[in-house]
Formats: C-alpha cells, structure tokens, sequence
C-alpha cells in the first residue's frame, strides 16, 4: 500500500546531534509532501517547543506532542488530551523533593522545573526551543507529563520505585538514557499515530513512522512501515522493521527514499 501518512520523532531521529535539521533531510521531507505524503512530528516534546522545526519544514499540521499525549489536527483545539491524575503527580513531586532529583512537570504550553538542580542546564542545551517555568505550589495545574533527568545509571532504580507508587494509572517510558517520563496509560506515540491516522481516514498500512527511542516503540510497531535509525535504542531497533543510517548521516532522508517514497512509485 501507499505511505500517506509519515510520523518522524525529533531527537536523535530527525535531530543531529547538535540538534538541527540537516538540508538533505529537509529536501526529503518536502519530496515527500509534493508526492502527496502528510508529513506529521511526533515528539516527547510540548507543542511550543516542537512548533520552531514544524515551522521550518512547512508541517505544522497534523502534530503529535508530549509522547502522545495530546495532538493537533487543527490549530486551536486538539484531537485529544490525556492527562496524569493530581494524585499522581503530587507523589511524583514528594519523590523528586525526598530524594533531590530532578523533575520536569508539563502542560501542553508550559513547562516547570520543580527546582534548579544540576541537571537543569544539561536539559536547557537540549531543549533551547522553550523557557523552563519555576514550578509554585501556589500554581499546581493539571499536567499532561511529568519527568525525572538523572544519570543513567539511576534510572531504572527510580523506575522500580514508583512502580510501586504510582501504581497501574500511570505509564513510564524512557526517551534519553537520562529521562524518566510518567503520563497516562492511554498515551502512547502509537496510539497517537491511529487516532490521527483514523481522521484523515488512512489506514494503518498506509502509515510510516521513523524514531530512535524507547517512547518511539509502539509508533513503530503500529505503523505499515518503520524504521530506526542506527543510532538507535536496542529496543527500538527491535519494534521496527527496518534499519536506516544515523541520525548523523540523515537517516531520515535514507528512510523517505528507500521505502516511503519507493512505495508510491
């Protein structure tokens, strides 16, 4: 079947490492959407901070954010929202201030640190595209993530922890070897990409999704065709059905050429 729809996570997947867009990735993309192919970001990221790329490639519409947890069809409302319960995301803050860990608390426009920690710089190099909010009791809102950044060696220790906690309302994926993520069971990059791809009336073996990480598994196993780039987790790698080059040797491009295109030929 014909790829209509192609969903491409940002970081480390359409992202270099200095976190840009390379020409031969962009001249890919925009063959691709000339050949008819709506080409939609799918990221861990909030909308703000996705909108800069978005707007740089012309595909600001359809756009899947906060992995899965909210996306836009349209400019002002989205598809569908999910959000963590309060309950959750106050046991998540208890954690982080018990054990003076870094978190990142998320609504679809804004983010906050709990507080400055050493791990707050790392995140504001990789993510320049926004401004980190200072989070205020005083403030609490109804967040659609929440996000631990520590090294990685802690990071399944925290993630067997709060298993317990959090209990089963809540799903954990990892997208850097430094991020924990929590958001609702529901969302999911995948599901995301269905939800999407059942409004525009594509079918399932018409989608393509390319990505590099853990939260970009159920995208890749639900998508027609999929990709992971080389640099890619194991278990990415795993859920996809095939492997293209880097995120450095614009693996991206490797992928719209090699099959999504090829496929409409």
């Amino acid at each position: 079947m014909r790829v209509k729809l192609l969903a491409i996570d940002l970081d480390g997947t359409l992202l270099n490492k200095d976190r840009k867009i390379s020409s031969k990735n962009q001249d890919a993309i925009r063959r691709a959407q000339d050949a008819g192919v709506t080409v939609m970001l799918a990221s861990g990221r909030i909308r703000p901070s996705m909108v800069p790329f978005a707007e740089s490639l012309g595909i600001e519409l359809p756009i899947v954010c906060g992995n899965g947890t909210y996306a836009y069809l349209a400019p002002e409302e989205p598809l569908y929202s999910l959000h963590l319960h309060s309950s959750v995301s106050e046991a998540l803050i208890a954690y982080a201030t018990e054990k003076d860990i870094h978190l990142n608390l998320y609504t679809s426009d804004a983010m906050y640190f709990l507080s400055e920690t050493p791990w707050a710089e790392l995140y504001r190099k990789r993510v320049e595209t926004i401004i980190p909010q200072s989070y205020s009791p005083a403030d609490a809102q109804t967040y659609i993530k929440a996000m631990i950044v520590d090294h990685p060696h802690h990071i399944q220790e925290h993630r067997k922890k709060l298993a317990s906690i959090l209990g089963l309302e809540t799903r954990a994926t990892e997208s850097e070897a430094e991020y924990l993520e929590f958001m609702s069971t529901k969302a999911t990059k995948g599901y995301a990409l269905a939800q999407v791809a059942a409004q525009l009336g594509i079918e399932q073996g018409e989608t393509a999704a390319i990505g590099d990480y853990l939260n970009d598994v159920e995208m890749l196993e639900w998508a027609g065709i999929s990709a992971a780039v080389e640099n890619a987790h194991s278990g990415a790698k795993q859920a996809a059905k095939v492997t293209v080059s880097s995120n450095e040797l614009d693996g991206v491009a490797e992928f719209i050429d090699a099959y999504v295109l090829k496929q409409r030929q």
